[in-house]
């Protein structure tokens, strides 16, 4: 459902957000607090996007639901998709719709995808698994327990620190590094020792569990979520925002 075109007005995540409350929210019942996610089409246009796959419609049935807003110069257009079900033709019909969008008068300038206000702050994950390797026979052979604690410390003065501590099968995995940050579009790039870049996926809030920040999960990766179905179990990495 590819609506109107209308005047871009403080920025794109701003305009997501609104477009998101009126044309999604008012036809489905949701259960996300959408970020959005953001992204660079090949196109130079800019995108906002989030899918929620498990709205429901007026008479209680299950479907998916997501709002792309696509912006370029002063002016973006909100598209709604409503469907039933996840594939790898959708996400190749859909990215190709996008990548061949045009907005008549709304100029060449480029939209910016984020502010970096967004991302300052403290932002960590932690996480652990536990699990062990047995014989046939039922006799303990070995552990696959892994834990991870990463933090970024990006403070507004555009200096960071970042910190990894990880254990895996008892072998510890340390790393350190501090030095100058800035967000090149949708990318975090760290000047320390060595230059660190994440691609950046996104920044929102929750009302319940507070403030989030979405990334790719290693160094110098370039890859994206999927465009119709950025929330995939396993896609980039959440950190969340320490409290101030």
């Amino acid at each position: 459902m590819i609506l109107p075109s209308r005047p871009l007005a403080g920025g794109l995540k701003k305009a997501f957000l609104e477009a998101w409350a009126v044309q999604l929210k008012g036809t489905v019942e949701s259960t996300i607090m959408p970020l959005p996610m953001v992204r660079r089409l090949k196109s130079g246009m800019a995108v906002a996007y989030d899918v929620d796959d498990r709205c429901t419609n007026k008479d209680g049935g299950a479907l998916i639901g997501g709002l792309y807003v696509l912006a370029k110069g002063n002016r973006m257009v909100p598209i709604a998709v409503f469907h039933s079900g996840f594939s790898d033709v959708l996400e190749k019909d859909l990215l190709a719709l996008l990548e061949s969008a045009e907005i008549p008068g709304a100029g060449d300038g480029k939209v910016a995808l984020s502010s970096t206000a967004d991302f300052a702050g403290v932002w960590s994950r932690s996480s652990a698994t536990q699990a062990k390797y047995v014989t046939g026979a039922g006799v303990f052979a070995g552990s696959a327990a892994v834990s991870v604690d990463e933090t970024f410390t990006l403070n507004a003065d555009d200096t960071f620190k970042y910190s990894f501590k990880g254990v895996s099968s008892a072998t510890p995995i340390e790393d350190t590094a501090e030095g100058k940050w800035k967000v090149d579009d949708d990318t975090l790039v760290l000047s320390g020792k060595d230059v660190r870049r994440y691609v950046l996926y996104g920044a929102g809030s929750d009302p319940k569990v507070g403030h989030f920040l979405v990334k790719n999960a290693y160094n110098g990766i370039t890859e994206h979520l999927e465009i119709s179905n950025p929330r995939r179990p396993l896609s980039g990495s959440w950190l969340q925002k320490k409290k101030e």
